[in-house]
């Protein structure tokens, strides 16, 4: 007898995947606001900057790349999607804070390679060769490390990332 077994998928990659699909989006955003399973830092920083980028989007409809734009409801008022992710952001934030020795272990785990990688996409991030995932990647640690350096004053994990 067969058995029909679902896959796990990462949540870090569920995100990802969902990531421009309001609704999906929101309801993968409460596994890790509500630390439902089993939650590391990196889906918490994969989680912080889609929050951050719906949170740009609702502020903007017409920013490129803004899945809000393909709905026909550019002249909508998003300040009730705005309000809900800027709460889920500063609920992500709590956690980042709270966990930062794990984001630490992060940043002084990266590679010689990202961190060259990092320094090309700071200035220009739509370089064709580097693929999708890195540069969604490389995102994430920069939402993250902007977060410390802007909210806590704390340069070090920029300065790991840009090897400074």
């Amino acid at each position: 007898m067969i058995m029909n077994y679902k896959l796990h998928v990462p949540l870090v990659d569920k995100l990802e995947e969902v990531r421009l699909d309001f609704i999906k989006t929101s309801n993968t955003l409460a596994y890790v606001t509500l630390g439902i399973g089993d939650i590391s830092i990196d889906d918490v920083m994969c989680a912080y900057l889609i929050t951050c980028e719906w949170c740009a989007w609702a502020k903007n409809p017409k920013i490129e790349g803004n899945p809000l734009k393909a709905e026909k409801m550019q002249k909508c008022d998003y300040t009730s999607l705005f309000n809900h992710m800027e709460d889920v952001r500063r609920q992500l934030e709590i956690k980042l804070t709270e966990d930062i020795a794990e984001v630490r272990d992060v940043f002084s785990h990266l590679s010689r390679g990202l961190v060259k990688v990092a320094v090309v996409l700071s200035i220009n991030p739509n370089i064709p060769d580097v693929p999708e995932h890195t540069k969604r990647y490389y995102k994430r640690l920069a939402y993250t490390a902007d977060f410390f350096k802007k909210m806590h004053g704390r340069d070090e994990f920029s300065n790991m990332l840009y090897g400074n």
